[in-house]
């Protein structure tokens, strides 16, 4: 959960200024086109080391 915490904080500092330079529509098919795929390390997580393929999608999809 502070992974995910820190993630959005850290988009939440940099969306305006990245809007800013590339536009909004291009921000939101960008957003799309790098973060989602990290949604499919999610199923994978396990014990161990396994965590950090819950916890690195957690902090880029937040």
């Amino acid at each position: 959960m502070a992974a995910g915490g820190i993630g959005g904080l850290a988009g939440a500092m940099t969306s305006r200024v990245v809007a800013q330079r590339l536009g909004s529509a291009r921000v939101i098919w960008l957003a799309l086109v790098t973060c989602m795929p990290f949604g499919l390390l999610m199923p994978l997580s396990s014990s161990g080391w396994g965590v950090a393929l819950f916890a690195i999608p957690w902090f880029v999809l937040n």
